[in-house]
């Protein structure tokens, strides 16, 4: 198209030269192969507003994609206008019909997001098509353009303004004959920053909504104070066409706040169990025997039973007991309820409990603390088997001590939506929950955690655990983590980082079902104690322990005790001539045994007892009874120590039992070397 209009006003030009003698040459200007327009006063790129009128401009440098046979992308020329060339940056669109984008990523990027970001006198640019036989490009909004004109009778500080409707107002899209169209999508959001102050002078806030007839309006406006306000357009439907800008009156003159607290959690369990049960009740350990349901209600019309809200709440809270049902009803006219700070031990002990109904109706960004909250004491049984928990808000929580403790009928358990990042006790986080089969914890941040001890223990039907995201690099205690979970055949460790560590205590112990473990990224350094670190773990076959700093370490006894299956094991890095920790009972019963790798630092001070075999120990699981010998890669000094511990019980076949031999090789050269082996 360009290279003819060019050709076309060469030709006129050498015309009028050769009848005008010296007439000098006009210059010539070769047609845009497009021009851009903005079809109506909708459409937005540069929006301001003059006079109470919105003036639309382009702005000079947007880029936009043509389609025709082939495709080009282009950009504006000229900036304030409503009409403007447009300058090639890259392709051929080729021949027509064409359509157009605007910006030129609309093509992959089709989603309206659900949260939006308002900046007072800051209007993004504007999604837009166009269709031309020509080289006229008639741009037009994919979206509509809605005016919200926003007063109110009291002042408002908005934090954020959430706008529902019967059909979607954000989420994926496409385009359908120049207007988006979404099919699954949500509300929308429009997050105020530092507050949106109002009052009885109007504020316009603009935003792009897809075209089409809504009804069941609601919006609802949250100050910066955390209260919730509503607003309404009547019975008015509100409608919005394509590319063009649909204007309304909301007034919050008759805002009513709709959230309510809740008392604390402890004070919260006995009042609840006090009504169920017909009688003072003063300590959370009290087992409930009576509820068996407890239902949250909110924007209900309920106006007695015992109250549970704080002082200062928009509404009361009641609750209401139904002793043929076992049903406790919590409700309130308001339309969330917020736990107070403390949010321990709301539902602890509570028996016979075997479902929370709405429980997303609990607003949790208050809670700093979650200690015991589903907890059931290890001597009675919780029948909560599920808990919708994806709508709890734990961004400022730093107790999750026993939250869900003994709840041994939970089987699965998604806490994908935790924010951990300030937690520092998961102390018995899921312990004991004994039918548990899956706990998402991928998204948990632990770099704030102290205290994990016991955090997954005795669950013995959990088969495996993703702990990639874990980087406990506060926490002191790791003691008894996963112990007893029987059933447990991997865990998957990413950067493992425990530099502060200092007790290890029983923290695979009895893990029968583990096959491996690479603990490759853990730092050991301030580690006291091993004691039991893998004892019991029956299948477990490999052992990543090369990062292990030992030097700290003065209880080592019964680490390796009852792990049948490991064949080959390397403690070359374990340095033992710092500390030398007890080590009593440390290779006890490792029957597969064949090949032990200890370097030259794996030397103690004093005897351990029963070092690698206790004296009531059968042939049958003695150390390295099933290969029939063992090589132990070391130095002679280590060999010659070696020689003086119960390892010659191994040798000898001491108390009547068969000979294992026992082969040194040098742990460098590899190198068969002999040593005077103890007496018996």
């Amino acid at each position: 198209m360009k290279k003819i209009s060019f050709i076309s006003a060469a030709l006129a030009a050498m015309m009028l030269a050769s009848c005008g003698g010296n007439t000098p040459e006009p210059e010539i200007t070769p047609a845009p192969d497009f021009i851009a327009v903005i079809d109506n006063g909708a459409t937005k790129t540069d929006l301001t507003i003059e006079s109470g009128a919105y003036v639309i401009k382009w702005s000079e440098g947007d880029e936009i994609l043509v389609k025709g046979s082939s495709q080009a992308v282009y950009k504006v020329k000229t900036a304030g206008s409503q009409r403007t060339d447009l300058v090639k940056v890259s392709g051929d669109a080729g021949s027509g019909p064409y359509t157009a984008v605007y910006p030129a990523d609309l093509a992959e990027k089709q989603e309206m997001p659900s949260v939006i970001d308002y900046c007072e006198g800051v209007k993004p640019a504007s999604p837009m098509t166009a269709s031309s036989s020509n080289n006229i490009l008639p741009f037009k909004s994919v979206f509509g353009m809605l005016t919200l004109n926003l007063t109110s009778g009291q002042p408002i500080n908005v934090a954020k303004l959430v706008m529902k409707a019967d059909r979607p107002l954000s989420g994926r899209y496409e385009i359908v004959n120049g207007a988006a169209v979404i099919k699954e999508g949500e509300g929308l959001t429009i997050e105020c920053g530092e507050g949106m102050v109002l009052g009885d002078q109007a504020v316009t806030l603009g935003i792009e909504v897809p075209e089409g007839r809504y009804s069941g309006i609601s919006f609802s406006a949250v100050d910066a104070d955390g209260r919730e306000f509503v607003g309404s357009l009547g019975d008015r439907p509100l409608i919005v066409e394509r590319s063009k800008v649909c204007s309304y009156d909301l007034r919050f003159g008759d805002l009513k706040h709709l959230t309510t607290t809740l008392i604390d959690g402890p004070a919260l369990n006995m009042r609840l169990k006090t009504l169920s049960n017909n009688k003072q009740i003063d300590s959370v350990t009290f087992q409930d025997r009576k509820v068996k349901k407890i239902v949250f209600e909110t924007g209900s019309a309920v106006a007695g039973g015992t109250e549970l809200q704080t002082p200062g709440s928009d509404y009361k809270v009641f609750a209401n007991y139904d002793s043929n049902e076992g049903i406790m009803t919590i409700s309130t006219a308001a339309s969330e309820i917020f736990t107070s700070k403390d949010a321990s031990a709301m539902f602890r002990n509570f028996q016979q409990l075997v479902e929370i109904v709405n429980l997303p109706a609990l607003n949790t960004s208050k809670a700093k603390t979650m200690d015991s909250m589903f907890c059931m004491d290890s001597t009675q049984v919780s029948k909560l088997a599920e808990m919708d928990l994806s709508g709890f808000d734990t961004s400022n929580v730093t107790d999750m001590d026993s939250m869900f403790f003994g709840c041994k009928y939970l089987v699965n358990l998604d806490l994908r939506a935790f924010n951990t990042s300030n937690v520092t006790g998961f102390r018995s986080f899921v312990s004991r929950c004994v039918r548990l089969e899956s706990v998402d914890v991928s998204s948990f941040d632990v770099s704030a955690a102290e205290d994990l001890e016991y955090m997954f223990a005795n669950c013995t039907k959990l088969t495996s655990l993703d702990l990639s995201s874990f980087e406990p690099s506060s926490a002191r205690s790791l003691r008894y983590m996963f112990a007893y979970d029987n059933s447990l055949e991997a865990i998957t460790f990413g950067k493992f980082t425990c530099g502060n560590a200092e007790d290890m205590d029983n923290m695979f112990r009895d893990c029968k079902n583990l096959l491996s473990l690479d603990l490759s990224s853990f730092d050991t350094g301030n580690v006291s104690t091993m004691r039991s670190l893998f004892n019991g773990c029956e299948k477990l076959k490999s052992v990543n322990v090369s990062s292990f700093d030992v030097t700290s370490v003065t209880h080592m006894s019964y680490m390796f005790y009852h792990c049948y299956a490991i064949e080959s094991l390397d403690l070359s890095s374990f340095n033992l001539t710092v500390t030398s920790p007890n080590c009593d009972y440390f290779f006890c019963r490792m029957y597969n045994l064949k090949d032990l790798y200890l370097g030259s630092t794996f030397i103690l001070t004093s005897l351990p007892s029963y070092y690698a075999l206790a004296s009531s120990d059968s042939y049958g699981v003695r150390t390295g009874n099933k290969p029939g010998a063992i090589t132990i890669y070391c130095d002679e000094a280590t060999a010659e120590f070696i020689a003086t511990t119960n390892w010659r019980w191994i040798n000898s076949g001491y108390s009547g039992q068969r000979e294992i031999p026992v082969t040194f090789r040098h742990y460098e050269t590899n190198e068969v070397f002999t040593v005077k082996w103890a007496a018996n």
